[in-house]
């Protein structure tokens, strides 16, 4: 009966930090292209269009993805910061990316 109990125990165990562990499929990546920056927001590979997002760090107009899933940054700033873009995810979960972005001169 010990052997059943343990080998039960250790399955729901398993189970629950398999499910744990999922990673969101949702992913985000920082692109930079000279003084601008572009989070690109996809969900399973493709573009996540029109989705909800925050952006920390600077001060930015656009609070949803593109119909394309980028988000398009040209910070005006005195001195190099970092910016992370967090979306949610269907389960609740954050998705973030932070880069640095750098002085426009």
């Amino acid at each position: 009966m010990t052997k059943l109990a343990t080998a039960i125990f250790t399955a729901v165990l398993s189970t629950t930090f398999a499910a744990g562990a999922l990673a969101s499929d949702i992913q985000v990546k920082a692109e930079h292209n000279g003084p601008s920056t572009v989070f690109r927001v996809t969900k399973a590979g493709e573009p996540l269009a029109n989705y909800p997002v925050e952006i920390s760090g600077i001060d930015a107009d656009q609070n949803m993805t593109s119909d394309n899933g980028s988000v398009y940054l040209r910070p005006d700033v005195l001195s190099p910061r970092k910016v992370t873009l967090t979306v949610i995810d269907d389960n609740g979960e954050s998705v973030s990316e932070s880069t640095l972005v750098t002085v426009d001169r």
